[in-house]
Formats: structure tokens, C-alpha cells, sequence
């Protein structure tokens, strides 16, 4: 079995969340576009990325995401501050923030703390990205987040 049909397989059930929109924010680019793709091969057509933290609201607004995937190291300003300013504005706060980081436990801790609804450890599968993402807006949708 390959790699993109098991990524099918695992979002297949959740075939209604492929229509959400999903902003990957990592100061890497390689690491943007690498779990752009994996969403990608799993049907999630609506992805974009952001590479500079300094412009995620910006994109944000653009964007409309109903997801951010967003790193915590990064420069200029970390996703922990960024989190705090996403969950600190009224309209933005319907958005699931997962963090996607290699951050240890004390920075996992404190952005669930800050309102994130996940963490998942990089590096990660594509399998696993694919099963926390779709569970993440399954439960968003039962507590009537989205």
C-alpha cells in the first residue's frame, strides 16, 4: 500500500473537513511545503503557508484559515506570542490552533495553556498529521467551535 493511499484511507472517514482551509505557519519553508503536501495527498485542497511570523495576521485575514498549524521557534516573534494574539482577538477566535513543533514539554504545556487545541511532535508522519488534524476538527465541531 502506498504512502498516499494510506493518508486516504485515514482522512476517508472525515471527508467533510476537506473543504476546510488549513494555514501552516513554520519559519522553514521545506517544513511548510512538506506538510502542505502530505494535507495535500490526504485530500485537504485548501492549504497555505506562511513563512514569516511577522505576516500571520495579515495572512490570517486573507486567508480565513479554520486551522493554523503553527511552529513555536521561530525569529522575529514565536508562536507562542503569536498564539496568545490570535486568542486574544474576539474574531479569530473560532480558528483550532494545533502547534507543529519540536518544542519540549514546558513550551507544550504552556500553549495549551494559551488556548491551543493540540500539539503534535515534529518531526512527525504524514499519517499521524493527517489523523490529528481531522480528529482536531471533528472535536472542534462537537463542542460547536466550527
Amino acid at each position: 500500500m502506498s504512502k498516499n493511499s494510506t493518508l486516504i484511507q485515514v482522512a476517508a472517514a472525515v471527508t467533510d473537513y476537506f473543504d476546510k482551509k488549513v494555514l501552516i505557519v513554520d519559519d522553514i519553508e521545506l517544513v511548510c511545503r512538506v506538510v502542505k503536501n502530505q494535507l495535500a495527498s490526504a485530500g485537504f485542497s485548501e492549504c497555505e503557508i506562511c513563512c514569516d511570523a511577522r505576516e500571520v495576521i495579515a495572512t490570517i485575514e486573507s486567508f480565513q484559515p479554520d486551522m493554523i498549524l503553527l511552529d513555536i521557534f521561530m525569529p522575529h516573534v514565536s508562536g507562542l506570542e503569536l498564539l496568545k494574539l490570535i486568542r486574544s482577538q474576539e474574531q479569530l477566535d473560532h480558528i483550532i490552533v494545533l502547534m507543529l513543533s519540536s518544542a519540549g514539554a514546558d513550551e507544550q504545556y504552556q500553549s495549551l495553556e494559551l488556548g491551543a487545541l493540540g500539539f503534535i511532535q515534529k518531526p512527525t508522519t504524514a499519517v499521524k498529521l493527517v489523523q490529528t488534524v481531522t480528529s482536531k476538527f471533528s472535536i472542534a465541531r462537537r463542542l460547536g467551535i466550527q
